[in-house]
């Protein structure tokens, strides 16, 4: 959990942009985003995002704030539009992740830290 607080502390820009799938519509990450995903085992939570931005007619394409919690291997994504109004709340029933708690910023197709904002 050490080396994940610290990627997240310590991303303050990205050199990079990764494809986290090769389908239309998910967004790109960012070099701290995919160490982070790297660390905690969390690949799927992120592909998590990427589903819903082809699902759900809700979401702003320009600005989304993705608050994750994670409890007794559940996971709950809350769902914010640029003007901090609750859109969605996803719920996950299983995930297996180091995670505890992250924040995501997905800012016109690419899903970046709050320190990389």
């Amino acid at each position: 959990m050490k080396e994940i607080l610290s990627i997240i502390s310590n991303a303050t820009k990205t050199e990079g942009r990764h494809v986290i799938s090769p389908e239309a519509g998910y967004p790109m990450i960012t070099d701290g985003v995919k160490a982070v995903g790297d660390a905690a085992k969390c690949r799927d939570l992120l592909l998590t995002i990427g589903e819903w931005q082809t699902k759900s007619g809700k979401l702003d394409s320009a600005f989304q704030k993705w608050v994750l919690t994670v409890k007794d291997n559940k996971a709950k994504y809350r769902v914010y539009d640029k003007g901090s109004k609750r859109v969605i709340t996803v719920l996950i029933p299983y995930v297996d992740t180091r995670l505890k708690a992250l924040t995501l910023y997905l800012v016109d197709g690419t899903l970046m830290l709050p320190t990389e904002y």
